[in-house]
Parts: structure tokens; C-alpha cells; sequence
């Protein structure tokens, strides 16, 4: 559900992985739930997108909320990936993150599922990506 209504948003500059590594460094490939990145004709065959590659990375939470939260939210500001985004599917609530500075992002902020959020210039309304 989410993956398709992000895509009714998307210009033909971005792409959308599903469950496929990203480069942090050398050492750390992991795999979020969705990340929106540039578009390559390739499709990243050859290499997974790296930190300059991603616009948005988006990972949908239930057992993994405070890890989701705390550590890879200093993983993505420290390379820093512009906006990450995490699905409370419990609480039905995404937390944004944005504006990584020095290695944490300076801006968050919690929304419900009745609240709308931006993205690319566009307005999403959560009711239209939460469960029931």
C-alpha cells in the first residue's frame, strides 16, 4: 500500500526499492523497508545506491520501533540520507526525520494517521498508507 501510493507521487528521476541494501560504508549494507532513489537505467545491478543516490528511506515498524528510532536514525544522519521516515504500525503514526546535521537529524516530528504528510512537493494523507 505504501510502496504505490509513494509511486502515484514519483517523476521519472526516482525509483522505488523494496527490501534491498543501500552502501553506508564499507562495512554496512543495510536493507530498509523502502528507500526512493535516483533513477539509474541499470537499476543499480552493478552497485547498491549509496547515501548520494537516496532521497527518502522509509522503515515500517512493529517489534523493531526503538531500533528503527535510535540506531539506524544515527546510522542514515550520519551519511546523511535528507529524510527518513518510520511507520509506527502500532501507534499508526510515522515519525519524519530530516535536516541531518553533524551526524543527527535536527528536525523530527510525529504524525498521526488522520494528518497529512509531504512529500516531493505533494501531500500525502496517512489514512491512505495505515492499516485499519
Amino acid at each position: 500500500r505504501l510502496t504505490r501510493v509513494l509511486r502515484n507521487h514519483l517523476d521519472s528521476s526516482l525509483d522505488i526499492r523494496n527490501q534491498s541494501p543501500i552502501i553506508i560504508n564499507d562495512q554496512t549494507e543495510p536493507e530498509p523497508d523502502i528507500a526512493v532513489v535516483n533513477y539509474r537505467q541499470d537499476d543499480y545491478s552493478g552497485s547498491h545506491p549509496d547515501a548520494t543516490d537516496i532521497a527518502l528511506i522509509i522503515e515500517v515498524s512493529d517489534s523493531t520501533i526503538d531500533y528503527d528510532q535510535t540506531t539506524k536514525a544515527s546510522l542514515y544522519a550520519q551519511v546523511n540520507i535528507p529524510i527518513y521516515w518510520v511507520v509506527n504500525i502500532e501507534r499508526r503514526e510515522v515519525t519524519v526525520y530530516a535536516n541531518a546535521i553533524d551526524g543527527e537529524y535536527s528536525k523530527h516530528e510525529v504524525l498521526k494517521a488522520d494528518d497529512q504528510i509531504e512529500f516531493l512537493g505533494s501531500k500525502i494523507d496517512l489514512s491512505q498508507i495505515m492499516i485499519s
